[in-house]
């Protein structure tokens, strides 16, 4: 069971398709019993807190499950499992599922690894940043990422990104 923790009306279906495209929703398909909609997938992760030492190295999760239907309303859904109540808005940094996050997280680890210089910072879902110094890179995913390395000579292991990637989907 759900429990829904936030709903707006966009001006048509095509804004809302276009939003949830655009901003990491994963699409499930088309749903519903008598009423048709598109469903969506996201998962928001940030760090757990502890009363003590602050912040921890447990992944706090958040599934969110969102309804777009034909007139532009949305509904965005939790498990009634979930802490929260609701939102102020409709999450906007999502990843489309909590294992792809896992595992971009150990493939930039590993291609941390095998830099000389750098470093590679994660902006969202498909987006990376890669740092030199003073310098800022940004790329639509890890292979050109690591290819744009290792033709400017950062890269000082001689590993194969297809290696890094099974490496890093084993350990996730």
């Amino acid at each position: 069971m759900k429990k829904k923790v936030f709903e707006k009306k966009f001006p048509t279906q095509e804004e809302a398709i276009r939003f949830m495209d655009q901003n990491g929703w994963g699409y499930k398909g088309r749903k519903g019993l008598f009423t048709k909609y598109h469903c969506y997938q996201g998962v928001t992760i940030s760090r757990s807190l502890d009363g003590f030492t602050g912040y921890t190295d447990r992944d706090n999760v958040d599934e969110f499950t969102c309804e777009v239907h034909a007139d532009g309303y949305i509904k965005v859904c939790v498990s009634f499992k979930s802490s929260l109540c609701g939102i102020s808005r409709i999450p906007d940094l999502v990843w489309s599922d909590y294992g792809i996050y896992k595992t971009t997280k150990e493939l930039v680890w590993l291609m941390g690894q095998e830099l000389d210089h750098g470093s590679i910072s994660i902006v969202r879902q498909k987006q990376y940043t890669f740092f030199v110094g003073e310098e800022q890179h940004s790329f639509e995913g890890l292979r050109p990422l690591y290819e744009f390395a290792k033709s400017k000579g950062f890269v000082t292991g001689d590993t194969p990104f297809d290696e890094l990637l099974k490496k890093a989907m084993r350990a996730a």
